[in-house]
C-alpha cells in the first residue's frame, strides 16, 4: 500500500476505535445484516426466483441493471430499494403508491387467463 492509503486506513481505524461501544455494535450488526441480505438475494437470483424484466411492476418502467456479477449484486437493491425511492422522489409518496398499485394490477390482469363470462 502507498503512504496515503496507509494513512487513510489508520485514520479510519482510529475513528472506529474512538466510537462508543454501542455505535460499533450497531454498525457491525448493520454490516452483517446487509451482507446476509445480499447473500440471500444472490441465492434467490441464482435459483431464478428474482426476475429482472423491465416489464415487472417493481421496476416502474425503468431498465434493470445487468452485467456479470454487478447485475445480480445491484439489481437486488435496485428492485427493492432504488426504484421505489426514485419514484417517490419524482412523484411523491402518493404518486408512487398509486403508480405501483396500478402497474401491479395491470401486470396481474395480464397474467390471468381469460374467463368465460357465461360460467
Amino acid at each position: 500500500m502507498s503512504a496515503p492509503e496507509t494513512a487513510s486506513l489508520k485514520r479510519i481505524q482510529a475513528a472506529v476505535r474512538n466510537l462508543p461501544d454501542h455505535w460499533r455494535w450497531g454498525l457491525g450488526a448493520f454490516a452483517v445484516y446487509r451482507l446476509l441480505l445480499t447473500l440471500w438475494g444472490l441465492a434467490l437470483w441464482r435459483l431464478g426466483l428474482i426476475h429482472s424484466s423491465p416489464e415487472s411492476p417493481y421496476y416502474y418502467g425503468l431498465s434493470p441493471i445487468t452485467g456479470s456479477l454487478a447485475g445480480p449484486l445491484v439489481v437486488i437493491w435496485q428492485r427493492w430499494d432504488a426504484n421505489h425511492y426514485f419514484q417517490e422522489s419524482h412523484h411523491g409518496q402518493e404518486g408512487d403508491a398509486n403508480t405501483g398499485r396500478q402497474q401491479r394490477a395491470e401486470a396481474n390482469r395480464a397474467r390471468q387467463p381469460e374467463r368465460d363470462p357465461a360460467s
